[in-house]
């Protein structure tokens, strides 16, 4: 790819700026929490241009993604700004065509579940 996946450019914006505007749009910028490898700077530097959201860069650099989102997690939970929460979206970064309607939906179905863990599907 030449670059990062999450700064190329998908149209007028890259791809982790779609994420970032659809979240936006879905609920405003309040509590995201991004999870950044250490070594990617390019990423950070982007992503701290972008607006008002949690840069969380796990030292040692995660070995897989389980343990990225454990590790993410865990500091927003250690945050002194830890805001209530009722309900996590995990969202992986490489998405950059989820709808802000879907996004919605799972959140009303989240409200509706609240003991549950949603999951969207299309067609069964």
């Amino acid at each position: 790819m030449g670059t990062h996946k999450l700064l190329i450019e998908v149209g007028n914006r890259t791809v982790i700026e779609h994420l970032l505007n659809t979240l936006a749009d879905a609920y405003g910028w309040a509590a995201i929490a991004v999870s950044c490898r250490p070594e990617d700077v390019a990423l950070q530097h982007r992503l701290q241009r972008l607006g008002p959201l949690r840069l969380v860069i796990p030292n040692p650099a995660p070995v897989d993604m389980r343990a990225s989102v454990e590790q993410l997690v865990e500091s927003v939970g250690r945050a002194p700004e830890k805001p209530t929460v009722t309900g996590w979206m995990l969202i992986p970064a490489d998405h950059p065509v989820v709808e802000p309607t879907v996004l919605q939906r799972l959140d009303e179905a989240h409200r509706e579940h609240r003991e549950g863990i949603v999951v969207p599907v299309h067609q069964g």
